[in-house]
């Protein structure tokens, strides 16, 4: 017991922090600082590299006008950063709102903050002060394609495994239960791929060539083939061979290990540096969650009309 406390305190001393999400960490000119004179480029750094073709920075003078002379960019000083030019600035009290997509976990962040120009801004907590920041509201949408995203998932790999290894006379109801599940999958990643474009508020021709395009092109093409890995698993163990249907069930098992890196890589596991082993331990919890509860769901529906001894 000592040596596991041990253990585990170790662990979580060496664990590296995470932020999570593209969320302000610093930026220049402070917020709520005072500068004698106008700087030419606000500079912002954010807990992940947030994409600077999906994100923007306004810099808004007490009436609203903006005064960012140029789009934002990435920082060439820090990856985590965006840069945004602005023009000659009067003395007041102005606010930078920025908008971030993350280029690792497409998630969109908003906020804003206060500086003044030969004025001091209003400070936090008094009226007038500008709120914090923090993740764009999530929506109802957001959260139940996710969860058809992963039951669909956890019933593909769980159904997989426990029909090619456990119980692989009954490998029609796993596999059954994998093409239900890959057909709720498809419609979590179109769903999770509907929510982060739209909230990416750009056009589709723009979004395609980010990384949130990239990574949301992927996540159909894998939940397409997994639909298509599932019929053909299903049928296979309905009208075919045991080895056809054992390579049909192991085809199912690597296109639904492929779809969870996937969505693992396009989280927040891949914000830690060196992403490698988070990626990894993040993939193996999920799968193991899979196996166990994708699994009991097939032993339990293989045994529901099984006889004594088979049970």
């Amino acid at each position: 017991m000592a040596g596991a406390s041990l253990v585990f305190a170790v662990a979580l001393g060496l664990a590296p922090a995470a932020t999570g999400h593209a969320l302000l960490q610093s930026s220049v000119p402070a917020a709520g600082s005072t500068v004698g004179t106008s700087p030419t480029t606000i500079q912002l750094v954010f807990g992940e590299r947030p994409d600077p073709r999906l994100s923007s920075i306004r810099v808004l003078d007490t009436a609203g006008l903006d005064h960012a002379s140029g789009a934002a960019s990435a920082d060439p000083s820090d990856s985590n950063g965006l840069v945004a030019p602005v023009e000659p600035l009067p003395d007041g009290v102005y606010t930078v709102s920025w908008r971030t997509v993350s280029a690792v976990d497409g998630h969109a962040a908003v906020g804003s903050f206060a500086f003044g120009v030969g004025v001091a801004p209003p400070r936090a907590g008094t009226t007038g002060a500008v709120p914090p920041s923090g993740l764009a509201a999530a929506s109802p949408m957001a959260a139940l394609s996710r969860l058809l995203l992963y039951a669909g998932l956890m019933a593909m790999l769980g159904a997989g495994l426990v029909a090619l290894f456990v119980v692989p006379g009954r490998a029609a109801v796993g596999t059954r239960l994998s093409l239900a599940g890959s057909v709720l999958a498809a419609a979590g990643a179109v769903g999770v791929v509907g929510v982060q474009w739209a909230g990416a508020q750009a056009d589709l021709r723009a979004i395609l060539g980010t990384s949130l395009g990239v990574t949301g092109v992927t996540r159909l093409v894998a939940a397409a083939l997994g639909v298509l890995a599932a019929a053909v698993a299903w049928r296979a163990a309905t009208a075919g061979s045991p080895r056809r249907r054992a390579r049909a069930v192991v085809a199912l098992i690597g296109v639904t290990g492929v779809g969870l890196a996937i969505d693992v890589v396009g989280g927040h596991a891949a914000a830690v540096q060196p992403p490698i082993l988070q990626l990894a331990f993040q993939w193996l919890h999920v799968a193991a969650a899979s196996f166990w509860i994708g699994g009991l769901a097939t032993v339990l529906l293989s045994i529901r009309d099984a006889v004594p001894d088979e049970r």
